[in-house]
């Protein structure tokens, strides 16, 4: 899998600048520019195979869980702080950032909501926000 990860571009490919920028964490409002260096058409699936990955490698620590992330997806382990972020405050399914106040905590090898009813409410309100949003 590593090798596959490795041979080709980045699957999210971060400039250094913003590497350096964010390297001590970054915001929610900003994770999405971040992720506007994915390939538009591959986004979902670059969003999916992070959730996947981890789930796979099942890493013993959350610090671990980022570090080997932003190795295989950015082929840059200083990256860490920005996928942590994202793994955190991004909801990787629906593709946009978590409600304030929301985020995944690691806990026993995977990222879980600490109130997971809130959680899905929270997150249900804002999909149907999305879909009742009037296109301009």
């Amino acid at each position: 899998m590593e090798y596959a990860l490795f041979s080709d571009v980045p699957l999210i490919p971060i400039p250094l600048k913003e590497v350096v920028m964010y390297r001590n964490g970054i915001p929610r409002s900003k994770i999405g520019s971040i992720l506007d260096h994915i390939q538009q058409t591959a986004r979902p699936a670059v969003l999916h195979i992070a959730t996947k990955l981890t789930e796979v490698m099942s890493p013993p620590s959350e610090r671990h869980a980022v570090e080997t992330l932003a190795l295989l997806l950015c082929h840059d382990s200083r990256a860490a702080a920005i996928i942590g972020g994202i793994m955190r405050k991004w909801d990787l399914f629906h593709d946009f950032p978590l409600p304030e106040g929301l985020k995944l905590d690691w806990v026993e090898r995977e990222w879980v909501f600490a109130n997971p009813k809130e959680a899905f409410s929270m997150i249900q309100d804002k999909v149907d926000e999305r879909r009742v949003k009037p296109v301009v």
